[in-house]
């Protein structure tokens, strides 16, 4: 029970954080609605699921790897040129003033989930907090592999429970949105997700 309040705790504090994520989540709620915003979601939950497996599988070996610098190094990088990517690809990008009106098809729903699986997975911050802070919080407090698995789980309903909230939150606000608004939303949102990209890419230059 301890671990669980433990993981919720930690769900909370990120839920907080002001990262890639948020603005994707509110980005896709406010432009594609509801469903859009969870396809997003959807995506995130998959990766985040699937570094929990890789956790759980692997704990010894993958705790180790994600201190090598050459991981952190090659991660890094991969992180940098795919946020700093994105970003500028929504900044080049124009929103549709009616896109607030289209059907999302279950092509859109893929392209959707495959960008907050993206967006997650190759985030060194996704990786190192479930390889490494993960890791080190289980040691320190001499987690059992169960009490290790009720973390996760703590820390994976309340991050599920926030951003369904966000993606709410997103469809309560968007009918108060004109097509200005979402064109510096756009641009606020690449600019969060080039801005990251360029400081990841400083990391691998300069340290």
């Amino acid at each position: 029970m301890t671990s669980l309040l433990e993981g919720i705790k930690i769900g909370l504090m990120l839920s907080i954080l002001a990262g890639p994520l948020l603005f994707a989540l509110l980005q896709a709620g406010i432009e594609r609605g509801v469903r859009g915003g969870f396809s997003v979601a959807f995506g995130i939950w998959i990766s985040d699921w699937l570094f929990i497996v890789a956790l759980l599988w692997g704990f010894s070996f993958f705790n180790a790897l994600s201190v090598q610098p050459e991981f952190r190094f090659w991660i890094t990088l991969l992180g940098a040129f795919t946020l700093g990517g994105s970003g500028a690809g929504m900044l080049l990008s124009k929103a549709n003033p009616e896109q607030s009106n289209l059907i999302i098809s279950r092509k859109t729903d893929l392209q959707l989930i495959v960008k907050g699986f993206l967006i997650n997975t190759i985030n060194p911050f996704t990786v190192f907090f479930w390889m490494g802070a993960i890791g080190a919080i289980a040691v320190q407090k001499k987690f059992s592999y169960s009490d290790l698995g009720m973390l996760c789980l703590g820390i994976m309903l309340t991050i599920m429970s926030t951003d369904t909230a966000k993606v709410l939150f997103a469809k309560a606000i968007r009918h108060f949105l004109n097509h200005k608004h979402i064109v510096w939303l756009r641009r606020i949102s690449g600019l969060v997700l080039l801005g990251f990209g360029l400081w990841l890419l400083g990391q691998v230059i300069f340290f």
